[in-house]
């Protein structure tokens, strides 16, 4: 049952660093370089989806929902391969 609990634990350790990257680069591709690098989820998010749904309309809404899960997942199953290579 513990080694269950720490597979949970590290894929959301790996699903919130996941996040927090996202946001980050999201924040810095869309930003002038004068501008410096800050952590606003909300407006990252938005840029993220109306460059999207600009470029596709509802299909970019489905297609960028489905990437950012997809990111989501990877970011998890990234933290559970640490897991299971610090615990060895």
């Amino acid at each position: 049952m513990s080694s269950r609990r720490n597979k949970n634990v590290f894929g959301s350790v790996g699903i919130i660093f996941g996040s927090i990257l996202l946001l980050l680069i999201i924040d810095y591709s869309s930003k002038p370089d004068n501008l410096p690098l800050s952590l606003k989820p909300i407006e990252s998010i938005q840029t993220y989806f109306f460059s999207f749904a600009f470029s596709s309309g509802t299909i970019g809404w489905i297609l960028g929902g489905l990437l950012l899960i997809g990111y989501l997942v990877l970011c998890y199953f990234l933290g559970v391969w640490v897991q299971k290579v610090f615990s060895n």
